[in-house]
């Protein structure tokens, strides 16, 4: 049976990361590398963390994309994709209608490469969903050091980048990129537009 994680031994685990041991790589360079993958649609099912809209999940060896809110088709006031790479990382594009006239727009670094390469299995084509939750239920209960960048924050109602248990200062490339993203409405539909056409179901 294929397993997305290696046997974990969280107190032997340091989670006690340097920001310089850290990679927030380029948006850009994450879109070229999902444009020119070749995915496999997997499965729909529950994703982990969501609780009545399905996920549709696609593989490839070195990448998987789960889109969410994806079944039942239909509108939502929400958009989203949870992207697994071992170059990349733990990686979170998502949309959410706060208001009439407030689209919020976050990307977001969940897992940094360095803290999920050693649990992912060499190739990740053909992993399954209840796999694949198991490894984002790990990570999520680790609380390793993670990073945001949105044009709208709840807390201070303003754009805002910034990061846990690590310092954005330490990004200062990924956080000028994101936040140029997301405050860009035309340029954050384009992001939206290609992830739509390339994983369509």
């Amino acid at each position: 049976m294929k397993t997305l994680i290696h046997l974990i031994v969280f107190s032997l685990l340091s989670i006690n990361a340097h920001a310089g041991t850290l990679t927030a790589a380029p948006v850009k360079d994450l879109m070229k590398e999902i444009e020119a993958t070749n995915f496999r649609y997997t499965e729909t099912g529950m994703a982990y963390g969501f609780a009545t809209i399905k996920s549709c999940v696609y593989t490839s060896p070195d990448i998987i994309v789960i889109k969410n809110y994806c079944s039942p088709k239909k509108d939502y006031p929400a958009k989203g994709y949870t992207i697994i790479s071992k170059k990349f990382g733990l990686i979170e594009y998502y949309q959410e209608e706060v208001s009439d006239t407030i689209l919020k727009r976050d990307v977001r670094i969940d897992g940094f490469p360095e803290m999920i390469a050693p649990y992912l299995k060499a190739n990740l084509d053909g992993q399954k969903l209840t796999t694949i939750n198991n490894f984002l239920e790990a990570m999520n209960k680790k609380a390793d050091p993670a990073c945001w960048s949105t044009n709208y924050s709840f807390y201070v109602e303003t754009p805002e980048a910034a990061c846990y248990k690590t310092d954005i200062s330490e990004f200062p490339a990924w956080e000028k990129e994101t936040q140029e993203l997301t405050g860009s409405a035309k340029d954050w539909a384009a992001l939206i537009k290609d992830m739509e056409a390339k994983f369509p179901r």
